[in-house]
């Protein structure tokens, strides 16, 4: 052999033998310095639950007792066994803890793949890592876990391992430990689990809430057809059962009512955000999370929901602390508590009048008229189909009408109140560009989180407390891991908020939510009812605050099955809000609330309400106004100086208002106009409105042509120029004759402003 291959061979070789002696010496050190010993009594008595502390740091008694329920591994079927031995280790009764096999064909997958994509622990480790370790990915917490299987192995048997294995682990729905599993998921003893419902179980234990029963069955079901086909594959089954298995369809017991469950998942979201941990690591990490729920208040919010929940209904409630954002309690019948539903008309304050107000486009005295309109399709109505006419802002959205919601969110226009609701953390899609938007149909919905903090914004007079559940977390030794830390920011001017609260207390008083003027506190309130096409309701809502508290009440059908709706009884304004009756009843016990404070950016005026019904403008009260002709408002301080200035003219002359009709039912419609003056336009005939919208003119001769007109049919236009100091009105009636070819003549009359837009 030649010299230098001798050289390489022997340099080789000690370098091989100092890099084993390396990992050697450094796992001997870690066994000694960091005393790496199996504790037996942990395996019986699993002590890596998290622990949940309520807002005075008493511990939740509902909360997350781990290991509670145990069964003999003799008591259950093969079926059970195998399932999991199946998805989980198939060698674990050959190996000694260890699956060398796999763990080198997992090394080379992580390499290759360039990140950890694929694990190799054996149910052992698997067992070890949960009572003996924590879930950092770190080589000297791996080397922990292999060193302690290696142990467990000489000291338990293959059925023993087994047997505590599925007595510890998590599966998801507060559940530890295999029998507990089986009792909350299908109301039955895991003794008497079928080959389905093991294959379930086998296979939620990789990802508790990805894979639920409960939450995603569509999941769970693919995941159990894995499941069954491994055990199908290692000859646990055969083809019939594995045919047969796969053809059940997933059925779960109604779980039992979990006054916190709702809480605790929004906790456990929290903190899956803050610390980036999944479910499972989180239920196994000896963690102490210290939430902001109050148990008083969260038995309040129960016991006032449920008081009013029918058979097969759902509902959630919430209650935040303005002043920090803090929930301090939150309760649900659903599942998934952060489900998406459509807000109805919880949207207008802030979409509709909160944009008008933030943009000094409107004030709650604004005038606009109630009545039957039609944007060339789409024929919104209000709820009882009645209108009242001429009205303001003030009283449009006390009483939740329609038609002036859709009305301003056109004038303010969508796209720019779209960026001030989003602004509250309400989501939008590319398809939600229309004027349905103002009645809450958004393709997205919102959530009774999304819902709350919104509201809270009002409350804080336009400063964003974020709403948290999590105020501070521990490890298993008590060192602080994460503390919240106020981030609150200016969503909207104060003055917008402020009149918002103040039209929405009347809401309280005599409008939709009038039923919380029994209790006689300052409070501000808006309800929004969903309806179905039968008449029935799928959504009711009712949003209740003062500058202490925000309460959120929500009833419906996710079920999607019409007999399970509310009935037309069942709305906003009733259901919904009696509940929110019993919850402040009960908040205002001890609590010496006090109303808003005024803002120095808004100011109460004196409102001239004779002109303001004569003429339709908002114009300041002289001296020498008699009192009963005085209206009381507020209004931004920056706009007062131009009513100071403001006179109303009627001005006579026309915008010499024409129409022709054209070939093929057509009607072109031209007027004198001034640029970038706005004009109020609507066509309409006995039966049908066929346009109405708001014109910006662009050039000194405006015209629009309008088509699909029916012949033998009287048609009236109705012109209104739109300006601070002129109110000018023109319209015309022509007939429009079967095949219809030549112009007629026109007949001018003046007639009432369509809608007045200051």
């Amino acid at each position: 052999m030649k010299k230098w291959v001798k050289i390489i061979l022997i340099s080789g070789t000690l370098v091989l033998a100092f890099i084993v002696f390396g990992i050697a010496f450094y796992i001997s050190n870690i066994i000694t310095q960091e005393q790496v010993t199996l504790n037996l009594q942990k395996l019986g008595n699993f002590t890596n639950k998290i622990t949940l502390y309520d807002t005075s740091n008493d511990i939740i008694s509902t909360s997350n007792q781990l290991g509670n329920q145990t069964i003999e591994l003799s008591k259950l079927s093969d079926y059970t066994k195998n399932a999991f031995i199946a998805i989980e280790d198939n060698d674990f009764y050959q190996h000694n803890g260890l699956n060398y096999r796999r763990m080198l064909k997992a090394l080379f997958t992580n390499i290759t793949s360039g990140y950890t994509k694929e694990g190799a622990s054996t149910i052992t480790q698997q067992l070890i890592k949960n009572t003996h370790l924590t879930n950092e990915k770190t080589l000297k917490r791996k080397i922990k876990e292999i060193v302690l299987a290696l142990d467990l192995e000489k000291k338990y048997t293959k059925d023993e391992i087994l047997e505590t294995y599925l007595n510890v682990i998590y599966f998801g729905n507060n559940s530890y430990g295999i029998e507990q599993a089986s009792q909350n998921y299908f109301g039955h003893s895991a003794s008497a689990l079928t080959l389905s419902e093991s294959a379930i179980l086998a296979g939620l234990i990789k990802s508790p809430l990805l894979y639920s029963p409960l939450e995603n069955k569509a999941n769970c079901q693919n995941r159990r057809d894995l499941v069954l086909k491994q055990m199908l594959k290692y000859n646990y089954i055969s083809n019939d059962e594995y045919q047969t298995a796969k053809q059940k369809p997933i059925v779960t017991t109604q779980p039992k009512i979990n006054i916190n469950k709702a809480f605790d998942y929004f906790v456990m979201h929290e903190v899956n955000q803050k610390l980036n941990l999944s479910e499972k690591s989180i239920y196994s990490s000896g963690l102490h999370i210290y939430t902001t729920i109050d148990q008083n208040i969260q038995q309040d919010i129960y016991d006032s929901l449920y008081k009013n929940l029918g058979q097969n209904k759902d509902c959630s409630g919430i209650v935040v602390d303005c002043l920090t954002g803090s929930v301090l309690g939150c309760v649900s019948t659903l599942a998934t508590p952060d489900i998406n539903r459509c807000p109805a008309s919880l949207i207008k304050p802030i979409l509709c009048y909160g944009s008008a107000f933030e943009h000094s486009l409107m004030t709650p005295t604004s005038p606009i008229l109630d009545e039957p309109i039609y944007f060339d399709e789409y024929h919104p109505q209000n709820v009882d189909q009645k209108y009242v006419g001429w009205t303001d802002a003030r009283y449009s959205l006390s009483h939740s009408l329609n038609i002036p919601a859709i009305k301003t969110l056109e004038y303010v226009g969508i796209d720019k109140a779209k960026a001030f609701a989003s602004k509250f953390g309400l989501e939008f899609t590319d398809n939600d560009n229309h004027l349905a938007l103002a009645l809450g149909s958004m393709q997205k919905g919102a959530t009774l989180v999304d819902i709350a903090n919104a509201y809270t914004i009002f409350a804080n007079l336009g400063v964003q407390k974020p709403i948290h559940f999590v105020s501070k977390i521990t490890d298993r030794n008590n060192k602080l891991i994460y503390q919240y830390k106020d981030t609150h920011k200016t969503i909207c001017k104060d003055s917008t908020a402020f009149m918002i609260n103040d039209i929405l207390k009347d809401s309280a008083k005599t409008g939709t939510a009038k039923k919380l003027a029994s209790l006689n506190i300052p409070i501000a309130s808006k309800t929004g009812t969903n309806g179905a096409k039968d008449g029935t309701n799928i959504d009711a809502w009712n949003v209740a605050y003062n500058n202490r508290y925000c309460s959120c009440v929500w009833y419906g059908n996710v079920s999607g099955q019409n007999e399970y709706n509310l009935s037309k009884s069942q709305n906003g304004g009733t259901l919904a809000t009696k509940t929110a009756v019993n919850l402040w009843s009960k908040l205002k016990q001890g609590n010496n609330f006090k109303d808003f404070v005024t803002p120095n950016s808004v100011q109460k005026i004196k409102i001239n309400k004779q002109m303001l019904e004569s003429s339709h403008k908002i114009t300041l009260a002289n001296q020498d106004t008699p009192e009963r002709y005085i209206i009381y408002d507020y209004y931004p301080i920056q706009d007062i100086d131009k009513l100071k200035t403001t006179s109303v003219t009627i001005n006579d002359n026309a915008p010499n208002l024409s129409a022709s009709i054209l070939d093929n039912d057509m009607i072109e419609i031209t007027w004198d106009s001034i640029k970038d003056q706005k004009y109020a336009l609507i066509v309409k005939s006995p039966k049908k409105i066929y346009t109405s919208k708001i014109i910006i003119a662009d050039n000194t001769k405006t015209t629009l042509k309008l088509n699909n007109i029916p012949s033998n049919t009287e048609i009236y236009v109705q012109l209104d120029i739109i300006g601070n100091n002129i109110d000018t009105s023109d319209n015309l009636t022509l007939f429009v004759p079967k095949n219809a070819s030549k112009k007629d003549s026109l007949a001018k009359k003046m007639s009432n402003i369509w809608l007045n837009k200051k």
